[in-house]
């Protein structure tokens, strides 16, 4: 059976986001500077073109959820994930779920907290492609000494989400 996706757009302090979702949960989150092209293209890539169709029903309580993100009343996230990456992106991934909102850790921290501390590269590479940026939060994963080093979707937006989060200082 081919998996059925939903996808619409919605409107955030950064611009316009896009989000689908599977019947098992969200598996793609691409913020404004990363654009509609970016977002059809890997959907594309990852599912059957006959079976995306755009209806927010299916991704409307994660819209809600991140409508509350990004006024500042949600600090984390309660929402069925459909993940499609390798067993290591996706361990990297879950990982990332584990830093808390405010807070920021270095590629290499997060190597060690996957117990394969020299993979700081590997696992450097595994947050780039998170699908679900914001709910998976990537944008916490800094440089060493803090510097704001790679993000898919640009550093200004990974500045702007870490000061709405409190985890820079403006």
């Amino acid at each position: 059976m081919k998996d059925t996706v939903t996808w619409t757009c919605f409107t955030t302090p950064l611009g316009d986001a896009y989000i689908a979702a599977t019947e098992r949960g969200i598996c793609r989150l691409t913020l404004p500077s990363e654009g509609r092209e970016h977002f059809i293209v890997w959907l594309h890539r990852h599912f059957d073109p006959e079976h995306i169709h755009p209806h927010p029903l299916r991704s409307l309580e994660a819209i809600e959820q991140l409508d509350a993100y990004f006024q500042g009343f949600r600090t984390h996230f309660a929402l069925h994930l459909d993940l499609r990456g390798t067993d290591f992106q996706k361990k990297v991934w879950q990982q990332l779920l584990q830093i808390p909102y405010g807070h920021t850790v270095t590629y290499r921290e997060l190597a060690e907290r996957i117990g394969m501390p020299r993979a700081y590269q590997a696992v450097g590479a595994a947050v780039g492609q998170n699908p679900v940026r914001v709910i998976v939060p990537c944008h916490r994963v800094v440089g060493q000494q803090g510097s704001l080093t790679g993000f898919a979707s640009g550093i200004r937006t990974k500045r702007w989400l870490l000061q709405h989060e409190g985890a820079l200082l403006l």
